[in-house]
């Protein structure tokens, strides 16, 4: 969603928007925030840099609960003079619970046009249970032998080795 952002000089509006979305350092192609392994950020971008700092202040809404499902550090947030873009990441927690449904984190960013007129702008955050892992059988292995275990699905990294 586009909206009009006035920069603090007179007779400059850019345009602005805000998203929210999921990233990882480690794990790629993730479209939502999984518990505790694939964080979120919010991206507030502005179509042309702003010639002076512009503070922005947005509020969180929808069924995911801070402290519990997620930690953010700050609810404001300042694109910088010559810039584009300010970011705020969100730590996404493992909160041991299994949800039916996705818990959603929204962002809401009011902007103030003057004359009474405020536009509202959301974002959502979709946050996810790790996906459960699912192994092959056991196989029993005779020394020499060669087989393959298939383990899919969950999130982070996997290990093995035999037992002794």
């Amino acid at each position: 969603m586009y909206l009009f952002m006035s920069d603090p000089a007179p007779a400059n509006t850019v345009f602005s928007w805000v998203t929210a979305e999921a990233v990882s350092v480690t794990v790629a192609g993730f479209n939502s925030a999984v518990e505790g392994c694939v964080d979120g950020v919010i991206t507030f971008e502005s179509t042309t840099p702003v010639s002076s700092d512009f503070n922005i202040s947005f509020d969180l809404a929808g069924n995911a609960t801070e402290g519990v499902d997620y930690l953010i550090e700050s609810t404001d947030i300042t694109i910088n003079a010559g810039e584009t873009t300010a970011q705020v990441y969100i730590d996404v927690l493992e909160d041991d619970e299994v949800e039916l449904d996705p818990e959603t984190l929204t962002i809401v960013f009011n902007l103030e046009l003057g004359c009474d007129t405020v536009v509202t702008q959301t974002a959502d955050l979709t946050i996810i249970d790790v996906p459960a892992l699912t192994v092959s059988d056991d196989v029993l292995i005779e020394p020499g032998a060669n087989t393959t275990i298939i383990a899919a699905g969950g999130g982070g990294n996997y290990s093995w080795s035999p037992a002794t």
